[in-house]
């Protein structure tokens, strides 16, 4: 048995824990027949120790207890496990079904492919301490966020609303947690995600720009349980694997916020209303239930809900309100030659409420969507694989609007979609694709789409390079409740006199390893867009579906994409920066002239950096810079009173003329963190992540609105206000791990 040299040091808070001491960790790596596999990259993640196992699957490394180890293969999918003490280890690994997905070669960065796992987002400085792929996604090239009210993300130049979130590849509701706080995709669950922004398979369409499918396979081996608590909010995480051969998987995570109690004592102490009143609760789920060696039925689901008073001044309190749940049930076969056959079945909905006492008004919209998906994948040899299936999505659209007498108005829409992707790979060195998506859309029109998609790619030891087009449609349009966009936008599908909303993308690039550790990315990317949606002037004057009118034009993006990071044993840094034009053309948009979206982000620069300093403690830096977004901004007032009435009140009626009139100032902010990790006990295991959010304090403008300002009697004043989330605010949490 190894020996432990333990030494026993107490903290003021009474904490304990085990010194680190260098010991020889050893076992065998098989696969689910459990026959070795050789050649399988054993590695140290906290530095760089790494070793391949032998012909027998038997590997032996040295490692400072408590580590972390990866295991890699190009047959087989990753495994990760955390180490607390020495152990010889016996490990299984899946083999890859090489679909379509898992052919895109191991590297993280492959064409217009990012590959997210759990460790880069929480490596990350994570505002407040918590773990949030959403805000991981916006430090890549060529993603960005429009403001904190905005839950989405803007892909290459594309609208928040034309990126679809999906689960084991099923729709799932849109993200509805505030951007700049937490979002609702906790990657304790979704551990796993791949983000298109080009070159999409033919499985996914319904979208213009983006796609991040995330993972909610559960892995672990044994019991868990993590309890945290910050600055803003807390959370418990369980996950537990059960049965005689822990067949059974299932991880649970809950989190609950208290942004308004922080609000008020902000306001106590510095007399500002920079805070929202914000508060927040999700839930979420993942099971696995390995019935079989060939056969796995699983379980996603996620509920969240969120409440936001927005005070723009003393006379206007709006009250905000969106829930969205989500759930989807599958079932796994594995076939033979590498070939699998899998069955989705999901459903989502959002419910969003707007309340505003002094314009005695009341807004509700709900949208639920019902979804299937089967999919085939096959290997027919070394060289040839295939990846088809069909998609069926029902989609109920509802608005009630009123406070006393209530209109309500429903819409109902259907989407059937048949797709077929080719791979064929010549050599190792060289892969072809060749697919297309057939989809039939039917709602107050019916219509036929066809989306081609081809990419061809070459890979190398030190260099990457791809060329790809895709054909992407969108059948939806999310009608904006302010002049910004906000998570209680509400959703409305096509009508009788629209098309679908059509993308041609092509982009390609190259990837280049300089050194060891060091790589560069170079991406440039063209797309033209037809029938993209607005909406008329008077579209929210009266909120039912036939009244609605959706306005159709063309639009185009281009830029380019760059990326240079650098990984190193204790040093992990990225330089990413995008240069963007997007421009649209409605006919009825500002006499018909070219103009630039709030997605025309011109300049984004984010910058990160990690030191990890040793076993126990990192410290993180993130910079972000992003050019103004546009908005818009009324060109006059109307002053209203009734004449008759000498008492009545004075109403001032804002008059906007052109859209997208006026661009706010460049958005950028400093995150600062540091993390530390000490293990307590053989079973327990404590982690402080502490920093601040917007270090020095950018007043980052999120929108802007006017409030009037009387002079004297006979004179008022028309000034501009701007509105942000949070300025700088230090934070710290503390999570305790139990195995």
């Amino acid at each position: 048995m190894l020996t432990k040299n333990t030494l026993l040091l107490l903290f003021c808070w009474g904490f304990s824990y085990l010194t680190l001491a260098q010991e020889l960790i050893s076992g065998r790596v098989v696969g689910q027949n459990g026959e070795g596999i050789s050649g399988v990259h054993v590695k140290v993640l906290e530095g760089e120790r790494a070793t391949y196992s032998t012909n027998s699957g038997a590997f032996s490394l040295s490692c400072e207890t408590p580590c972390q180890l990866s295991f890699t293969h190009v047959n087989y999918e990753s495994f990760f496990i955390n180490l607390v003490k020495p152990t010889e280890l016996m490990v299984s690994l899946k083999e890859s079904d090489r679909t379509l997905d898992e052919v895109k070669v191991e590297a993280d960065v492959v064409s217009d492919i990012e590959k997210v796992k759990a460790i880069d987002i929480q490596n990350l400085a994570t505002l407040f301490g918590e773990d949030d792929i959403v805000k991981y996604l916006v430090t890549l090239p060529g993603i960005s966020n429009i403001n904190s009210f905005d839950a989405g993300i803007s892909v290459r130049g594309g609208s928040t609303t034309e990126n679809a979130f999906l689960v084991n590849g099923v729709r799932i509701a849109d993200p509805k947690h505030i951007s700049t706080l937490v979002t609702a995709f906790d990657p304790y669950i979704l551990n796993k995600a791949e983000v298109y922004k080009g070159g999409f398979p033919s499985l996914y369409n319904g979208k213009l720009s983006g796609y991040v499918d995330m993972n909610s396979s559960p892995e672990l081996e044994a019991t868990e349980l993590a309890v945290s608590a910050g600055v803003i909010s807390s959370s418990i995480k369980l996950g537990s694997a059960f049965g005689k051969e822990k067949q059974h998987k299932l991880k649970v995570s809950g989190r609950q916020s208290y942004l308004h109690l922080v609000s008020d004592m902000y306001e106590k102490r510095e007399k500002l209303d920079q805070i929202p009143k914000y508060s927040l609760r999700d839930i979420t789920l993942s099971y696995e239930w390995q019935v079989r060696d060939d056969w796995t039925v699983s379980f996603f689901g996620l509920s969240s809900s969120d409440d936001l008073p927005l005070v723009l001044n003393n006379d206007n309190l709006n009250k905000l309100n969106w829930k969205a749940n989500s759930g989807i049930v599958g079932v796994t076969r594995k076939l033979a030659n590498r070939g699998d056959l899998s069955l989705q079945i999901g459903y989502n909905d959002n419910d969003s409420r707007y309340r505003n006492e002094s314009a005695n008004q009341k807004i509700r919209s709900t949208s639920s969507n019902y979804s299937s998906l089967l999919k085939w994948s096959q290997a027919f040899n070394d060289k040839l694989s295939l990846m088809a299936g069909y998609r069926f999505e029902h989609s109920s659209y509802n608005i009630i609007e009123g406070v006393d007498v209530e209109n309500e108005s429903n819409l109902n829409t259907s989407l059937h979609s048949l797709f077929m992707d080719w791979i064929y790979f010549p050599t190792d060195q060289w892969s072809f694709t060749l697919g297309a998506n057939a989809s039939y859309f039917s709602s107050q029109a019916d219509f036929i789409d066809l989306a081609p998609r081809f990419k061809i790619q070459r890979y190398s030891d030190h260099l990457e390079l791809w060329l790809d087009y895709a054909r992407t449609n969108q059948y939806e349009e999310k009608l904006p409740f302010f002049t910004i966009r906000s998570p209680i936008d509400i959703p409305v599908p096509l009508g009788e006199d629209n098309k679908s909303a059509t993308s041609d993308q092509i982009s390609l690039g190259a990837r280049w390893n300089l050194l060891e550790g060091l790589s560069v990315t170079v991406s440039p990317f063209y797309k033209y867009m037809q029938h993209v949606k607005d909406f008329s002037a008077d579209s929210r004057s009266n909120l039912d579906f036939e009244s609605i009118r959706m306005l159709e034009g063309i639009g185009e993006a281009y830029g380019v994409e760059s990326s240079l990071q650098l990984n190193s044993e204790k040093i992990e840094a990225s330089i990413n920066y995008t240069y963007l034009k997007s421009i649209r053309l409605f006919d009825e948009i500002n006499d018909g002239d070219i103009f630039s979206p709030p997605f025309d982000i011109t300049a984004n620069i984010s910058s990160s950096i990690i030191f990890h300093l040793n076993q126990h403690w990192s410290a993180t830096a993130f910079w972000t810079y992003a050019s103004g977004v546009y908005v818009t901004i009324p060109g006059g007032i109307i002053v209203a009173k009734d004449l008759t009435d000498p008492n009545s009140i004075v109403n001032y009626v804002p008059v906007y003329g052109d859209r997208y009139n006026y661009r706010l100032p460049a958005r950028h902010r400093l995150d600062l963190g540091v993390n530390y990790w000490t293990q307590m006990g053989s079973k327990t295991s404590l982690k402080i992540a502490g920093g601040t959010y917007n270090t020095y304090n950018r007043q980052n403008a999120d929108f802007v609105y006017f409030e009037v300002e009387k002079n004297d009697e006979f004179f008022v004043s028309f000034v501009p206000k701007s509105k942000m989330v949070l300025p700088f605010v230090p934070y710290l949490s503390l999570t305790f791990y139990f195995k």
